[in-house]
């Protein structure tokens, strides 16, 4: 079964509202892809507390998750998110298959 990663502007969402937006974007990632995919849980609660910058630590565990997926989807948002534009760049220069948000998959 193909990997799932899903990059989406987490900024304000509570971790129960990241999850759903991820399962809804696995489900139109399926429906595009016609067949089954297995969602990887990028949902990251806290950082440590020694952490400078927390938004870059996040954003580099993202990545090493990515390194498992076969495909990427980018959720609604994404070209405004600073992390999820670094993961496009990511995707892009190594050739993950990468799948865009679109409001036509949402009917």
């Amino acid at each position: 079964m193909k990997k799932l990663f899903v990059s989406l502007p987490m900024a304000g969402l509570t971790t129960e509202e990241i999850r759903n937006k991820m399962i809804k974007y696995k489900e139109n990632a399926e429906r595009i892809m016609g067949e089954k995919l297995e969602l990887i849980d990028t949902t990251i609660v806290e950082a440590p507390n020694d952490v400078k910058n927390c938004g870059v630590w996040c954003l580099g565990k993202s990545i090493m998750m990515m390194a498992d997926a076969d495909i990427v989807y980018f959720g609604d948002g994404w070209r405004e998110a600073r992390g999820c534009i670094a993961e496009s760049v990511v995707a892009y220069r190594y050739k993950i298959l990468r799948i865009e948000d679109d409001p036509y998959w949402d009917r």
